[in-house]
């Protein structure tokens, strides 16, 4: 069963202070304007709209079977997007230096090309018009559980102020339990776990997203996870609906701290602390916000056959 929709006025009038850390109380705003729904109403309420985008190049066939072969059934809408192979998306730029001195490494092309191909896909969001709520990214080297409720669980995110929750991630860091969705948990995570390969994103997290990201300085899954700086705290479910396949990566990822002058050393380890510093701040001030998404997401409940009944129906 789905939670409450985010209508489009509503979105644009928490769009200031829902999505802003420094601002406290994201749940607590949200309830003030009747964001967040109780059980009892939202089960009487439509689910969010969303589609998927799978971020595919267009040579890599193989893949591409596969990801028809376990999408061709869903009854969300779902497109392949041509990946790029340089920097094509005009809203953004890369300075090497600047590179150096944040991520400390120079980008190699293969995740300029990424970070293009995830960018084009938020900015092409926050401009196509569609009725959509939210969009399901994937990249093309991952299998999905293919009767997870995708809609449903967008649903109720999208209904506690939940724009940006990552579906799968590469690493285990410091998280805070922030309630369930049936019997897995819902996480926000303290630091990047890393890893674009799927996730689920409003179309106010875009926007948000689309204006923070636009000078590429480090890895697309790093800057997305960077949430002191986009305003979009970093949530999460596990177990990951979504996992990555065990293939040959086509992303060399560079030496850390290598080829750098003595003084984009010091600038780049003068940028960890203070981005460390910001990262404490900001996991802090979510502390009340965590609490009242607790409230509102309901406790521990057992999959039954009537749950997995819908969520075939609404998936395939």
């Amino acid at each position: 069963m789905c939670a409450a929709v985010i209508d489009a006025a509503t979105r644009t009038e928490i769009a200031g202070s829902c999505l802003t850390i420094a601002s406290g109380d994201q749940v607590l705003a949200a309830r003030k304007i009747g964001l967040v729904a109780s059980e009892a109403e939202s089960s009487s309420m439509a689910c969010a709209s969303g589609s998927i985008v799978v971020i595919s190049l267009p040579t890599a066939m193989g893949r591409r079977q596969e990801i028809d072969a376990s999408l061709t059934r869903s009854a969300m809408k779902w497109t392949f997007f041509d990946a790029h192979t340089q920097l094509l998306e005009p809203l953004l730029s890369y300075d090497a230096g600047e590179a150096k001195r944040h991520a400390g490494f120079a980008l190699s092309r293969q995740q300029i090309a990424v970070y293009s191909s995830h960018y084009a896909v938020l900015h092409r969001f926050t401009e196509d018009g569609s009725d959509d709520d939210f969009i399901f990214v994937l990249e093309d080297d991952v299998i999905l559980d293919q009767d997870f409720p995708v809609q449903e669980f967008a649903s109720k995110c999208l209904s506690m102020g939940m724009h940006f929750v990552k579906l799968f991630a590469k690493s285990v860091t410091p998280m805070s339990h922030i309630g369930f969705f049936y019997d897995r948990d819902l996480v926000r995570y303290h630091r990047s776990p890393c890893g674009a390969q799927a996730y689920i994103v409003s179309r106010d997290g875009a926007h948000q997203f689309v204006k923070k990201l636009s000078r590429i300085a480090m890895p697309i899954d790093v800057a997305m996870d960077r949430f002191w700086e986009s305003e979009l705290p970093l949530y999460g479910i596990f177990p990951y609906p979504v996992i990555e396949r065990f293939s040959a990566t086509q992303i060399p990822i560079p030496s850390l701290g290598q080829d750098l002058t003595r003084r984009d050393r010091w600038v780049w380890l003068g940028n960890r602390a203070i981005d460390k510093v910001c990262r404490v701040a900001a996991n802090q001030k979510l502390n009340t916000s965590d609490q009242l998404i607790r409230q509102a997401a309901g406790n521990f409940s057992q999959i039954t056959d009537t749950n997995v009944g819908g969520a075939r129906a609404n998936t395939r």
